[in-house]
């Protein structure tokens, strides 16, 4: 099978080290069947395009972006991998001790963490999501936001100078873009929607102040310097939606879960903790000789 000239050796390192962990899914994880078509078989072994599918979801996103490309150095490293599993348990690692050893620390990895999705699945369903987010909406004051422009000027007189203009007739947009030393200077001013607590007391207080189309009638001093603010609309800032707020709902009630699980599962233990002060002094001993090693060697003149 022919790969893409264009991979890197990094790259291809990154597949292979993918294509490792999307081989040892859980059989479950392969649906397996009539409908799951074979891409290849190694030494009269199939390997199923849901085995190449599992592999190809735990890449990084920019591997899966460009599937024609990488399906076939993936497939490529798969069947290296069978191979290697292979000649692996003719050579029998498979009683290794230290395999032995990695296997038992895999299996509680990956049982503890199908254990913990299954429990947030009974303990945060997506009706208890969409109950709290409608509890948090009803509890929200409603909140209002100004849209206005600004100009900034660093002399009060300068400020002045403005608002006669303003009074005369003159253009706020033209102005800014003409005056203003602020950043929002090229947009005429425009500051777009904020609420209060978005800006500085002294201006915050001058724009909720003012009625849409009215421009201040006399500067507003801040730490930035002398403002001349037209506000251009008011509005009841609209509550998030459900979906704006589901993310930050759903991992809020699952830190909750997950808290409530360990606390349950600590309750009926008996739990003992030993020699760690020494652990942490031979830790903190060799990090301390490394750190010194590694600052003698980088110094330079």
């Amino acid at each position: 099978m022919k790969t893409a000239k264009f991979w890197s050796a990094a790259a291809l390192s990154g597949l292979l080290a993918a294509g490792v962990w999307g081989t040892l899914a859980p059989p479950s994880m392969a649906q397996e069947g009539e409908d799951d078509a074979v891409i290849a078989r190694v030494n009269g072994q199939p390997l199923y395009q849901s085995e190449l599918l599992d592999a190809l979801q735990d890449l990084p996103a920019q591997y899966q972006a460009n599937p024609a490309q990488v399906i076939p150095v993936l497939v490529d490293r798969m069947i290296d991998l069978r191979l290697i599993g292979k000649a692996a348990r003719a050579d029998g690692l498979v009683e290794d001790e230290q395999v032995k050893a990695m296997v038992a620390a895999a299996e509680r990895q990956i049982i503890s963490e199908i254990y913990l999705e299954r429990q947030l699945a009974l303990r945060v369903p997506d009706e208890k999501v969409r109950a709290q987010y409608d509890e948090t909406v009803a509890a929200m004051p409603p909140a209002e936001e100004v849209r206005a422009r600004h100009i900034l000027l660093k002399m009060p007189e300068d400020a002045v100078a403005v608002i006669e203009e303003l009074d005369a007739g003159g253009d706020f947009v033209a102005l800014a873009k003409e005056r203003s030393t602020g950043p929002s200077a090229p947009q005429g001013g425009d500051l777009g929607y904020f609420s209060a607590e978005q800006m500085v007391g002294p201006f915050a207080e001058a724009a909720f102040a003012m009625e849409p189309g009215a421009h201040s009638a006399e500067p507003v001093e801040t730490r930035f310097g002398f403002h001349v603010i037209m506000v251009e609309d008011r509005r009841t800032k609209a509550v998030p939606t459900f979906e704006e707020m589901e993310p930050q709902i759903r991992e809020e009630l699952s830190g909750q879960a997950v808290q409530a699980v360990l606390q349950g599962l600590r309750e009926g233990a008996e739990v003992e903790t030993e020699n760690l002060d020494s652990v942490v002094e031979a830790v903190s001993g060799g990090a301390a000789e490394s750190g010194g090693e590694s600052g003698s060697d980088g110094q330079t003149e």
